[in-house]
């Protein structure tokens, strides 16, 4: 009996680290301009005057049920709220210490993404 348990456990902590789950990011709605690179567009003149970083989870069931999607969005106006604009975007994913915490502990049953978002500020010139 308790090889079986350990045999369950060893494939549900495989299928947990499978990477079958998908993560939507979407900063849709945002009443501001987002772009992942520095161009706003012809003839906008804008200056940078601050660099977001902000930090938020993803999480899954069993690697493969969405839970929890990260808030882009919100990520954003956390940074700045008073933003005309963000450009230079980066957004990674990256699997921390305490994702694998998280997953370990809960055998497999909760999987975490540590989703990262920065940006530069950018304010319009008139």
């Amino acid at each position: 009996m308790r090889k079986k348990s350990t045999i369950l456990l060893a494939v549900i902590l495989i299928l947990s680290l499978s990477g079958c789950a998908s993560i939507t990011m979407s900063a849709q709605g945002l009443a501001q301009p987002v772009v992942m690179n520095s161009e706003l567009g012809p003839g906008v003149g804008y200056r940078s005057v601050d660099t977001i970083k902000e930090k938020d989870r993803a999480l899954w069931l069993f690697g493969f049920i969405n839970i929890k999607d990260p808030d882009i969005r919100g990520m954003l106006l956390d940074g700045s709220a008073a933003a005309d604009a963000y450009t230079d975007v980066e957004i990674k994913t990256m699997f921390r210490p305490l994702d694998l915490v998280l997953t370990y502990v809960t055998a497999g049953m909760i999987v975490s993404r540590t989703v990262v978002v920065r940006a530069s500020v950018v304010e319009f010139l008139d």
